[in-house]
């Protein structure tokens, strides 16, 4: 019997503990966007649920506090905190400092959300999964080995249910710490998937040729189909590679956003002929801004989705479930 071809979306959840390594300007000017993230998540998750769609949502475990206090007081004993050469990547500075510098409160809502993060646990469509504790940069210099098992400890010790997948902030994938994914009870992993524009790497702060041809094969298939077939067994622990980020809508872009969308349906339409798996991932701040025109587009990748369903039998799953 031909396998079903399958659609995987993964977001990644961290408010402003993604903000890390960003420029304090950049982050005042993007407030809004994590302000508005939660609600714009609720409005995904309404979306998906009416097509009968799974998603895995990877959170950052910090955010399990209920507010600054509490995590200040929390974050005295930690011992081993990543010692990023850049400060700037450390969440943790981030976090003790923003009171003091985006200055208008609520701040604890920008960082914290515990209520809403036990309303995902308890909803069957959404597999919770790590996005880490701290947001942590598994390719940054100075951080170590030692720091990255006691970000999964912590990570660990404040998940609401047994996590058993990944998910690394900004795909920042060492090979050499999938090891300590697996000692921690972690059997799934997102990847990106690696051509000669896309690969797992440092933070780049510059202009690069390759980070335009990103920009492009948005919109065109420089890239090919971006589809897969099965996982890839790392020693115990499965890569799942992520096929495409959904870049939101730009009022700079807009006359784009046809073929952006063309490129994606393209795609999924050739996982589903063909058994193969499609991943679309994104963040739900990326929906913080033009929220309407972004729910628009995951509306008419989800119709596309039921044709395909109802065509071909494509089916929706969880990471954990490839």
């Amino acid at each position: 019997m031909k396998t079903k071809g399958k659609l995987i979306i993964s977001l990644d959840f961290e408010l402003m503990w993604g903000m890390a390594g960003h420029s304090m300007n950049y982050i005042k000017a993007y407030r809004p966007n994590i302000e508005n993230a939660i609600s714009a998540l609720k409005r995904i998750l309404e979306i998906l649920e009416e097509f009968h769609i799974k998603v895995t949502i990877a959170h950052v475990g910090s955010m399990c506090f209920s507010d600054l206090d509490e995590f200040r007081s929390f974050q005295k004993t930690i011992d081993k905190k990543p010692d990023y050469a850049n400060r700037n990547y450390s969440a943790y500075q981030l976090c003790m400092n923003s009171e003091e510098q985006l200055l208008s409160p609520p701040i604890s809502d920008l960082f914290f959300c515990r209520s809403f993060l036990h309303q995902l646990a308890n909803n069957s469509n959404v597999e919770l999964a790590s996005h880490t504790f701290s947001h942590y940069y598994c390719l940054e210099k100075g951080q170590t080995v030692e720091q990255f098992n006691e970000d999964l400890a912590l990570a660990e010790k404040m998940s609401l249910k047994k996590y058993t997948s990944i998910i690394f902030p900004r795909n920042q994938v060492s090979e050499s710490y999938l090891s300590i994914c697996k000692q921690h009870g972690f059997t799934h992993y997102r990847s990106i998937m690696e051509d000669f524009v896309h690969k797992t790497e440092e933070t780049k702060s510059h202009f690069s040729i390759k980070g335009a041809l990103r920009l492009l094969d948005t919109y065109l298939p420089i890239t090919g189909y971006k589809t897969f077939g099965q996982s890839i067994d790392h020693n115990g622990i499965k890569e799942v590679p992520g096929s495409m980020f959904l870049r939101p809508w730009s009022k700079h872009l807009k006359m784009l956003e046809p073929l952006k969308l063309w490129r994606i349906k393209r795609s999924m339409a050739h996982a589903a002929k063909q058994g193969e798996v499609f991943h679309l991932w994104w963040h739900p701040h990326n929906f913080g801004a033009h929220t309407e025109e972004n729910l628009m587009t995951l509306r008419l990748i989800c119709k596309h989705y039921e044709h395909l369903h109802n065509k071909y039998g494509m089916e929706s799953i969880f990471m954990k479930e490839l």
